[in-house]
């Protein structure tokens, strides 16, 4: 059976888990902000453009919309990178970050970056997501060419920054760590499958669905709808219906490099999968309106945008 944890019985699965504080800020009201109890850890000043932990190094952006490094121990800003004012943000366990909005960025481990593009045809304007493979990157989002119109389209580019394939449709998109991009388009109720190469390689209709994530591993395929009734539901490998987790207004998920699915909702609630979707453990936060998660075998973040706070949970 699955271990409920709450932060009660917490010492006892999930060590130097955050706990939340009272703070008075200069308005003389009282924030409530991430705080570790025995290192007093705390994060604030960040949006919701996304949250991602690469290695050894915590990514977000700040409250001026530029692309950061947290300090994983004490939760403050350590450095800006660029100047760019990003829509979306990952990052994935080979230490490869993406970011954008009319330019997309490609760093690598060392933070250095391999590739900068822009679209040619207008602006990438609220890019929705962003994925990354171990050969390149797939995002969503709207251009503006010259004369007002506007495109919702889905852009597919190597590693060197090399446009490879447009789609005429915003959707939702992931990754798996073998190259392959997963697409899901509202506007056809499909889920499609696409090789590093941007081939696709098959289509199947899943239902009707509100999708904010993707995921996937070799056998695998994970999203999330936030809508009532809904939640983490996952699929085989070719796009077949195996199990819905119901979790009302679950927002984000994450992949750990075990194969482990992380989730959060807006309600405050963090839960850890194993592949099949059985429940490993649920932790009740203080915090809630939870948007975005990033987690390893080690570790999980998780971003309350609306209340400029990142958690931190030590995994045991």
């Amino acid at each position: 059976m699955p271990v409920e944890i709450n932060l009660k019985n917490v010492d006892k699965i999930v060590k130097n888990i955050n706990v939340m504080s009272k703070w008075r800020n200069s308005m003389n009201y009282f924030d409530y902000v991430a705080r570790n109890v025995t290192t007093g850890w705390t994060a604030k000043g960040f949006t919701g453009a996304g949250l991602g932990i690469s290695v050894n190094t915590l990514y977000a952006v700040n409250t001026s919309n530029h692309v950061v490094t947290v300090d994983q121990d004490t939760g403050e800003i350590i450095k800006q990178i660029g100047t760019d004012t990003p829509e979306c943000l990952t990052a994935n366990q080979t230490g490869m970050i993406a970011y954008g909005q009319s330019t997309v960025h490609i760093l690598n481990a060392s933070g250095t970056q391999i590739a900068q593009f822009s679209y040619s045809g207008g602006q990438f304007y609220t890019a929705s997501n962003i994925a990354i493979a171990p050969n390149g990157v797939s995002l969503s989002a709207t251009s503006y060419p010259a004369g007002g119109s506007y495109f919702p389209e889905t852009y597919f580019y190597d590693a060197s920054g090399k446009s490879i394939k447009i789609l005429d449709y915003q959707a939702i998109v992931g990754a798996d760590n073998y190259g392959n991009f997963y697409v899901f388009s509202d506007s056809d109720s499909k889920l499609h499958k696409f090789n590093n190469s941007a081939n696709e390689l098959w289509s199947v209709s899943i239902g009707t669905y509100y999708v904010t994530a993707i995921v996937a591993t070799s056998n695998r395929i994970y999203i999330v709808d936030p809508d009532t009734g809904k939640g983490l539901v996952i699929f085989d490998g070719n796009g077949k219906f195996v199990k819905l987790v119901q979790i009302d207004e679950a927002q984000a998920m994450s992949l750990d490099e075990l194969g482990y699915i992380y989730v959060c909702d807006y309600n405050g609630n963090v839960y850890k999968f194993d592949q099949d979707g059985n429940q490993i453990w649920k932790i009740k936060l203080a915090t809630t309106k939870l948007k975005n998660i990033s987690a390893n075998k080690k570790v999980v973040y998780v971003l309350s945008p609306d209340l400029n706070t990142i958690v931190k949970l030590v995994q045991s």
